[in-house]
Order: C-alpha cells, then structure tokens, then sequence
C-alpha cells in the first residue's frame, strides 16, 4: 500500500519558501521515492510567490491522478482549510485514498503562535485579500488556534491522519530539515534557496498605501503587493501590532483553544502568548 504525505501549511510558515524547495528538488526527490505530482510553476522554480502541488486534491475527482509511486507528496496551504473545515473533505481523502491503495496518510503542520500570526494574517489580508480593515479588526476577528483545534481532532472516518506538528516560531532556520526527516529523506536532499526571501511582509508604509488602494482597485493593490514581494525581496519587513490591550484580549478570548491544541503539542512546540510592542511604541 501507498503512503500519502501532506503538507499544509498552515498559512504564514513559509510555505512558499518550502514550495520553491520542492519545485526545486523533484528529481532529488524522485530518486529517493518520492512522488510530487504536477508541473511546477515558474513562480516556484523561480523562488517566487506560488501555492504548491495540493490544490488538485479538492476539485479534481480521485481517478484522474497519476500515480505510480509508493510515497506520494502533496503540499497546499489550502488544504489546511480543507482539513479544518469544509463539510466534504474526509469523504473525499477517504475516496482520493481507496482509489490509490493509500494505507497511510502523514500530515505536516507548522504552527504560528497567535499574536505574530495574527499580524502576519493582517498584513496577508491586505496584500491579497483586498483588505481595507485595522490591524485591531483583524485581532477581534481572528480564530486559527480554534481552527487548527478542530482539524486535529475532526473524525476521518476510515483514514487514519497521523500528524506531525511543529512550531513554525521555533523552527524558522529548520524548515527543510524538518520536512525532509518528514518524507524519510537524507538532510541536504530538499534544495536550499540560501538567504531568498519569499513572500516577505510588507513595511509599514507600502502597508498603508495598499491599503488605500484596496478601497478602489483590490486588484491592482494585489498585483502591486505581488511584484514588491517578487522583485524587491530584500526590503526589511515590519510589523504593525495593535495595542497591548487588543492583544491581550485575543488570547483571552482564544485561551481555551490555545490549551486544547497545547495539550497535542510536544512541549518545545507550544504556543507562546507573549505580548509584542504595539506599533506606537
């Protein structure tokens, strides 16, 4: 039987950096039995904004996937919604699984702790997702520690979802290390991109005009937002924290999810809730 490897994200990990990796690392990859479907992007070869090889897995039906290998690899930080929320989504691994003769499907997850990641959500929102909201509306609305709550302990029904988790905050420098000990593969096997930066966060300033450009042409603000991540990559980013007060009580409203996915966690891969320097200061 087959063994399915997935890497989910979740979102603000460095995703698109390890995706690079990938794009960069098939035939290393291919010789060491592991099969990573698709044609990669010239976004991701090219050590630039992409989004992976895992989008498939929810649109297109389970038969019409090649595969020919004994491991197979998929990566989208797509899929981590996939897994958190949507309605059809343990039928259809349970049948992308039957199809294929998968007996095991391994899941990576590199977690952000909430008060950075709910900055870094911010800043995503207005660079993509033509957002024109405050950094403390992002704060009051933000949820992922529930989210990643309810991935780890949904029903799969007849698959079994073994997962591997790990602090994005504390493994920044180990990413591909990681991953690599995740697909049984030698250290120094996955590509490395030396010192590229990809999908950087923004300085405050490019944040505030594209902010005031998403009010009237999200798409042009996206594109820009795009081009000065890809073409400017060495830019310093900065972070943009509301007050003490908003943060604070972010975590008191998220405290209980925190615990619940704390108890999942080995002890070094816990979330931290220390508060950060609002912008102001």
């Amino acid at each position: 039987m087959r063994t399915l490897y997935l890497h989910i994200g979740h979102s603000k990990t460095g995703s698109s950096f390890l995706q690079a990796s990938f794009a960069n690392s098939l035939a290393a990859m291919a010789e060491h039995g592991i099969e990573y479907p698709g044609a990669p992007s010239e976004a991701a070869t090219g050590w630039k904004i992409s989004s992976g090889n895992g989008q498939p897995l929810l649109n297109t039906p389970p038969e019409e996937f090649e595969i020919t290998g004994d491991k197979v690899f998929f990566s989208a930080e797509r899929l981590f919604r996939a897994f958190a929320v949507e309605e059809g989504w343990p039928a259809r691994l349970a049948a992308f699984c039957k199809v294929h003769d998968i007996g095991a499907v391994e899941v990576l997850m590199f977690l952000r702790d909430p008060i950075p990641h709910a900055e870094s959500s911010y800043q995503q929102m207005v660079k993509r997702g033509g957002s024109v909201d405050t950094v403390e509306t992002t704060f009051t609305n933000y949820t992922q520690p529930e989210m990643v709550r309810d991935a780890l302990t949904r029903d799969y029904g007849p698959v079994k979802v073994n997962w591997h988790l790990f602090s994005y905050d504390r493994n920044k420098t180990g990413l591909l290390p990681i991953t690599e000990a995740f697909l049984g593969l030698p250290e120094g096997t996955l590509v490395r991109g030396g010192d590229k930066a990809v999908n950087r966060s923004m300085t405050a300033g490019e944040l505030t005009i594209l902010r005031g450009l998403n009010a009237h042409d999200p798409a042009a603000a996206s594109l820009l937002a795009d081009a000065l991540c890809n073409e400017v990559p060495e830019i310093a980013s900065e972070t943009v924290y509301p007050s003490t007060e908003a943060q604070q009580a972010m975590i008191d409203r998220l405290s209980g999810a925190i615990a619940e996915v704390d108890a999942m966690l080995a002890p070094s891969e816990r979330y931290s809730v220390d508060l950060r320097p609002p912008a102001d200061e």
